[in-house]
């Protein structure tokens, strides 16, 4: 939507079309691939594999949208549409299908919590790359007389793209595990002296014999 061709280039890309066909025809025709897929840190790292390819291209195409027309609401608008579409097709594709429609907010979260949702992560990080590229480097690339586009100058600070490819990949793991050590505690599957831990953190009180607040630094510890 805001970079000139991409569409085209996608859809002249044969590497993707033998990509997407291949893992179709696994997916739908073996049960024992797709549950092996499904399986619960399978998928915890696939999914962050999904988001390390998604952010790299995301902080590329930001770069190649602000290159072209040098603005900076262009390239917040960019970061809404990159993870706002997805969202908002699936649940189109839903209603083609006839299937039950959850709201919006069950697939992109109406929260500002980038340590708890992928896609707000996501969205926050492209804002932070736009605005240290932008304010906090002499690249200029929002004058008048840029010395450097946004493409050069993210070619320039190639260290600090790695860091914002990267870092919402370990965001992403340590929410993922966070929430499946969570899981089997509220299930008491919890191992060895870990749930000595867990226990800890849910004592009773001692007048009602209901669950007792943790303790803030119990909770720091423990993270």
């Amino acid at each position: 939507m805001f970079v000139r061709d991409a569409p085209q280039r996608a859809l002249s890309n044969n590497n993707i079309l033998w990509c997407f066909s291949f893992w179709f025809l696994v997916v739908q025709n073996s049960d024992a691939a797709y549950k092996f897929l499904q399986g619960k840190h399978v998928f915890v790292w696939l999914t962050t594999w999904w988001l390390a390819d998604a952010t790299r291209a995301s902080l590329l195409f930001l770069e190649r949208a602000v290159e072209e027309q040098p603005v900076f609401a262009r390239g917040v608008w960019q970061a809404f549409v990159w993870c706002g579409a997805g969202p908002v097709a699936r649940l189109i594709e839903k209603s083609i299908r006839g299937e039950p429609v959850p709201t919006l907010d069950k697939v992109q979260p109406n929260s500002l919590n980038f340590l708890k949702f992928p896609l707000v992560a996501m969205f926050w990080n492209m804002i932070f790359y736009l605005c240290c590229l932008a304010f906090l480097t002499d690249c200029g690339f929002l004058s008048s007389e840029p010395k450097l586009s946004m493409v050069q100058c993210g070619a320039a600070h190639e260290d600090f793209y790695g860091f914002c490819t990267y870092m919402p990949c370990i965001l992403h793991l340590c929410r993922a595990y966070w929430a499946t050590w969570q899981h089997a505690h509220r299930h008491n599957l919890v191992p060895g002296p870990w749930a000595l831990v867990f226990k800890t953190l849910s004592l009773q009180h001692p007048a009602t014999g209901s669950p007792a607040a943790p303790r803030r630094c119990t909770h720091t510890m423990v993270l």
